[in-house]
């Protein structure tokens, strides 16, 4: 299926599972598209353990294996270098008609991000 802008599309509705966030991060996110490796960038919308809401123009297609990384805004104490690292899929794809900026997708990761944080994430904190 070809990379396009944003336009609705569902996956099967299931109760969410997770306490969502809003964060607003940079986010980079990779999959293969009959065999063509594509990447693309966004924003998180918002963040739960289990997945994440990213605006971006562009959207890999509803059901795709991805790969991304999720840059967290640095935290005072943490070294800044924190990112979370996971693989997920595409589970809903939206495009807000008439508001600039809010076409977007939602991703289930297959682990919690907190596991994946954890390793990304060096806990020491900065001397002064």
């Amino acid at each position: 299926m070809p990379v396009s802008a944003c336009m609705r599309q569902d996956a099967p509705r299931q109760p969410r599972k997770a306490i969502r966030f809003p964060l607003e991060a940079p986010v980079v996110f990779r999959w293969a598209d009959s065999g063509i490796e594509k990447q693309g960038e966004g924003r998180t919308h918002d963040i739960s353990e289990m997945g994440a809401f990213v605006l971006s123009r562009i959207c890999p297609p509803l059901g795709t294996e991805i790969s991304f990384n999720i840059f967290l805004p640095v935290i005072p104490g943490f070294e800044p270098k924190t990112q979370v690292e996971a693989v997920g899929r595409v589970l809903r794809i939206e495009q807000a008609r008439g508001i600039e900026g809010r076409d977007g997708f939602a991703i289930l990761s297959r682990t919690p991000f907190c596991a994946s944080a954890t390793t990304a994430m060096d806990r020491r904190p900065r001397r002064g």
